[in-house]
């Protein structure tokens, strides 16, 4: 990853035949997403010159664009099975040179042509529903989206801010900060592909399983990525072209094999459905893996036994998101059994309509009226809202569980704004401020009714009689120090005092003195 940085930073990278050079071509060629058209140290004649570093493959390439029945060149395309995203670009077809041989045809192409139709509306309509969803339901503080050389980079903050102020961990992407709708796309799909088929399954299930003979997950290393997208945030950096790809591959009842990428977004591939062959042959860089159907979801129940602290209330999230999800499918399934009764919320009726493209507009609308109404629903609740565990000065992310703990506890120890960005420069300081809150005796009465621990039992014991400044944002540092328990302090020529905690001698009167001595005359510490 870091050389993949350090190659990306370079304006330009000498073709001077070292080993250096060699190395940082080759992994800008892997940053920029291992583009075919781009492999160094391959001759000309052995380089690919085919457009497959775009954002959409050729429905066939143009040398194939033939008769189905003769071989001649084409002049037409079949409609019932063409699929076209945008006013170009072409994902299936079926070319005849004359009406007669498309009659002709019509026997054996009657079952791929209908196959393709509702395949084609079903991957798009579940792809733009996933987008949806994750947009509205996002989890990372994303501070900034810039694209550079070819690559989309995504930064991203820790959720400091938001746990010293109280936020819901769920919120919405904003599309302020993206220049382009792709863009927006590629941030929300980014490392997000195994939650399309977990969370997600059940609007997958819904359109996609009726229509299909078989379902396998597959997960890949990609290639000919045509916009990458990397993932920045304060401790680590993250490559999607780097890790792996999880896709679908169906067959059809009419025999066919389909790809479906609902998360290729971050890859800069704007089609969510393709002929499986020509999409694996330009796609797939690594050995593909294939699992059963239900794959992800398994390995989404499995991570639910450790609750990371990055991650915080992880159990809690999924389950809020699956509860989005529920509503989404109940508002499309009732949207389609009020605009066409005599479907009966049957998806594969649905996908048959002739007035297809306005029934999938309301169902458009209304599955976004049900996410806003969930979203809202959890704000009014005040739950899932971030909090610190305050144990010797670290800190674990918490979320709150009923309205109460946010209402009559932790209300009362949020930061506003205005405090957290006076004090953001100094984390020691912040996490000081908020431990200090805690132990009021209003707070930590509420928090013992409610069952919240905010400090550790040690620390609550330790400071229970300890009464503090009565405003810590204008307190001295003497004053905020000595209320921390076994602190040590190292000063700019590196001596080092141990504090005594506060069942020791003295006790904080004790530690303020010591921390008097130590910072007077403005000593760095």
């Amino acid at each position: 990853m870091k050389l993949i940085e350090l190659a990306l930073s370079k304006t330009e990278i000498p073709n001077d035949g070292s080993a250096k050079s060699k190395q940082l071509q080759y992994y800008r060629w892997i940053g920029r997403g291992r583009k075919d058209s781009e492999r160094p140290f391959l001759s000309a004649a052995t380089t690919s010159t085919a457009a497959s570093s775009l954002d959409y493959l050729a429905a066939k390439p143009a040398n194939e664009k033939v008769c189905v029945k003769c071989g001649h060149d084409n002049a037409f395309a079949c409609k019932g099975c063409l699929l076209t995203h945008g006013s170009q670009h072409v994902i299936f077809e079926t070319v005849y040179c004359s009406k007669e041989f498309q009659v002709a045809d019509w026997p054996d192409h009657k079952s791929s042509c209908v196959s393709l139709k509702m395949i084609g509306r079903a991957a798009f309509l579940i792809r733009d529903r996933f987008i949806m969803f994750q947009g509205l339901n996002y989890s990372d503080k994303v501070t900034g989206v810039l694209e550079k050389s070819g690559v989309l980079y995504k930064f991203v903050e820790t959720l400091d801010k938001w746990v010293y102020q109280g936020k819901t961990i769920i919120q919405p992407l904003p599309r302020e900060l993206c220049s382009s709708e792709e863009a927006y796309q590629a941030c929300v799909t980014e490392q997000e592909c195994m939650e399309a088929y977990s969370t997600f399954m059940p609007i997958v299930n819904y359109f996609l399983a009726p229509l299909c003979k078989k379902i396998r997950e597959v997960k890949i290393g990609t290639r000919n990525v045509h916009r990458p997208t990397m993932m920045i945030n304060a401790e680590t950096t993250v490559h999607g072209v780097l890790g792996s790809h999880q896709i679908l591959r169906v067959e059809l009842h009419s025999g066919e094999k389909i790809v479906m990428d609902l998360a290729g977004a971050q890859f800069g591939w704007q089609e969510p459905v393709s002929h499986w062959e020509p999409w694996a042959d330009q796609r797939i860089y690594a050995q593909a893996r294939l699992k059963a159907y239900g794959y992800a979801l398994f390995k989404k129940f499995q991570s639910r036994l450790l609750d990371h602290p990055d991650a915080p209330g992880s159990a809690k999230v999924d389950k809020f998101r699956e509860k989005q999800v529920s509503k989404m499918l109940d508002a499309i399934i009732n949207t389609i059994k009020e605009k066409q009764p005599d479907t009966n919320g049957s998806a594969v009726k649905a996908l048959k309509l002739h007035d297809y493209d306005q029934l999938r507009s309301e169902i458009m609308t209304d599955a976004r009226k049900a996410l806003d109404a969930g979203y809202a629903e959890l704000q009014a609740s005040k739950t899932m809202r971030m909090y610190w565990k305050v144990d010797e000065m670290m800190g674990s992310r918490q979320l709150t569980e009923t309205k109460e703990q946010s209402t009559q506890a932790l209300e009362k120890v949020w930061l506003s704004d205005a405090v957290y960005q006076k004090n953001k420069h100094d984390p020691r300081l912040l996490m000081t401020i908020w431990w200090h809150r805690c132990q009021k005796p209003d707070v930590a009465k509420a928090c013992r009714r409610l069952g919240l621990t905010l400090v550790s039992e040690e620390d609550a014991g330790d400071h229970r009689e300890a009464s503090g400044p009565a405003n810590t944002t204008t307190a001295g540092p003497a004053d905020v120090l000595s209320q921390i328990p076994g602190l040590t302090v190292i000063t700019g020529d590196g001596s080092s005092y141990q504090l005594p905690r506060n069942n020791s001698p003295g006790g904080s009167a004790s530690r303020k003195e010591m921390l008097e001595q130590i910072l007077g005359g403005g000593r760095r510490a």
